[in-house]
C-alpha cells in the first residue's frame, strides 16, 4: 500500500474523487499549534533531552489523561538538533539503498512501532528514544505514516503488529491495499468510531514530535493529527491541516482533511 493507495482509499471511502491538493493555509507556526494540544487534550510526560535518545529512554512515560502533567511535559520539550534529524534521515536512505526498501523499512520500524503500540495500548506518552527514528521515518516513507494512522483508527485487524509491518514492508501488495481500503471503509461507516482515548494518546505523541522536530519534519505528524481529529469530529482538524499545508502545500493528506471539513464530510461516528 503506497501513500497514494492510502489517500485514494480515504478519497473513495470518505471524500469522493475530489482534488487532492490544497492551498497553503494559515501562517500560524506549526510548533505553537502542536503545543496547544497540551492545553486542549491534557497529557503527561517528562523532559525530552536535546535529541539525546539514550537519556530520554529512561525518563519514563506518563498517562495521557493527566492535564497538568501534559502541560508540564510540553513546556519542557526542547528542539531536536537539525543535524541529529538529518543524520537519521541519511542513515535511513543509506539502509534503503543497501538492503532495499522493504527490508530496510521493516528493520527501521520494528522497535519504534512496538513502542508506539505499547504507548497507545497503555494510554501513555513520552519521547522514548525510539520515537525520534519514528518521527524521521514517517516523513521519509509514507507507508510508515500509513501504518501509524491505521494503528489508531483501524479495527483490531489493522492494529495487529504483523499487519502493520506488512503495510510498512510491502506497500505495493494488492492484498494489503485491499485490506486497508476495506478496513477504512468499514470504520468510516461505524457509528461507534475509534477509541477516543487511543486517539488522544496518538495526537499528543504526534504533537510532541511536531514540536521538537525541525520544521520540514513537522509535516507528517501534523497531517496525521489533522486526520485523526477529523475522524472523531474534533474542530481542530482544520487548524492542524492548515498548519501542515503552511509548511508543505502539497501534503495531500492534509488537503484531503481540509476539503472534507469544508464540505462537511465526516465519518458516521460524528453524526449526532
Amino acid at each position: 500500500m503506497t501513500a497514494d493507495h492510502m489517500e485514494s482509499a480515504i478519497c473513495k471511502a470518505h471524500v469522493g474523487t475530489g482534488d487532492k491538493r490544497g492551498a497553503c493555509g494559515t501562517g500560524r507556526v506549526a510548533g505553537n499549534v502542536a503545543g496547544s494540544a497540551a492545553e486542549n487534550e491534557g497529557n503527561a510526560g517528562r523532559r525530552h533531552a536535546h535529541g539525546a535518545d539514550k537519556r530520554s529512554a529512561d525518563r519514563g512515560s506518563v498517562a495521557s489523561a493527566d492535564p497538568a502533567a501534559c502541560e508540564e511535559f510540553f513546556d519542557s520539550l526542547e528542539p531536536v538538533c537539525g543535524h541529529v534529524a538529518d543524520d537519521l534521515r541519511e542513515r535511513l536512505h543509506r539502509e534503503r539503498l543497501r538492503n532495499g526498501p522493504g527490508r530496510a523499512d521493516g528493520d527501521w520500524m520494528e522497535k519504534p512501532l512496538h513502542v508506539w503500540l505499547d504507548r497507545l495500548d497503555r494510554g501513555m506518552i513520552d519521547l522514548d528514544g525510539a520515537m525520534l527514528p519514528l518521527a524521521v521515518g514517517i516523513n521519509e516513507v509514507l507507508s510508515m505514516r500509513d501504518a501509524l494512522i491505521l494503528s489508531v483508527v483501524g479495527d483490531a485487524t489493522m492494529r495487529d503488529p504483523r499487519m502493520l509491518m506488512d503495510i510498512v514492508r510491502t506497500p505495493h501488495d494488492r492484498r494489503v491495499a485491499a485490506a486497508v481500503h476495506k478496513a477504512l471503509s468499514a470504520e468510516f461507516d461505524d457509528r461507534d468510531g475509534p477509541d477516543r482515548a487511543r486517539c488522544r494518546t496518538a495526537v499528543l505523541m504526534l504533537a510532541a514530535m511536531a514540536k521538537v522536530m525541525p520544521e520540514r519534519m513537522k509535516v507528517q505528524p501534523l497531517a496525521i493529527i489533522s486526520y485523526i481529529l477529523w475522524w472523531i469530529g474534533d474542530g481542530r482538524a482544520e487548524t492542524y491541516a492548515l498548519s501542515c499545508l503552511s509548511i508543505d502545500e502539497e501534503c495531500s493528506l492534509a488537503a484531503i482533511v481540509l476539503k472534507s471539513v469544508r464540505n462537511g464530510l465526516y465519518p458516521a461516528c460524528c453524526d449526532g
